[in-house]
């Protein structure tokens, strides 16, 4: 299924489904209570994330409708990074539905900031167009004001100046 559209739009729902259905996760109150007061969380919650909350607050939405249309929105994202850059992408989807599903769903936070790292620095690293290292460095500094942790991400820019052969060494 090399290639399969059926495949691919079957992922596409399941994965939709699982993440912006879920519940029972233990982050799940927290997101929650971090979307119903924002207020008590956010002097230790990243501004983006923060603004962003209180973005779909202000408009009206509930917090279910807030992960419904997060959710669409990373998978997208996602699944056209993955269509871009593989040949296989029914694979390399079901080799991210083996474990990094999982653990990345769990973590809202961390999975917008991964998404917004793939499709804005990553890309860019691959792709290596004109100033590709700036671009990186700004989504991933954009990323790490959803989650902290995000900034790690910097070591890949890195990896154009390093040789292999000393590397190794």
């Amino acid at each position: 299924f090399k290639k399969s559209k059926l495949l691919y739009f079957v992922d596409f729902l399941l994965m939709f489904v699982l993440l912006g259905y879920q519940y029972g996760a233990y982050d799940t109150m927290i997101y929650i209570n971090r979307y119903v007061h924002p207020e008590v969380y956010s002097s230790f919650t990243e501004p983006l994330f923060t603004m962003i909350l209180a973005a779909f607050k202000q408009i009206g939405f509930s917090y279910r409708n807030f992960m419904l249309i997060t959710s669409l929105i990373e998978l997208i994202l996602i699944f056209r990074f993955i269509k871009k850059n593989t040949d296989n992408h029914c694979f390399v989807i079901g080799l991210f539905m083996i474990f990094p599903m999982i653990s990345t769903f769990e973590q809202l936070r961390f999975f917008m900031a991964f998404t917004i790292i793939l499709c804005g620095a990553i890309d860019a690293l691959i792709t290596k167009s004109k100033y590709y290292r700036l671009k990186a460095v700004i989504f991933i500094l954009i990323a790490s004001l959803i989650h902290s942790s995000s900034i790690f991400y910097l070591l890949f820019v890195l990896v154009d100046f390093l040789n292999v052969k000393k590397t190794i060494i």
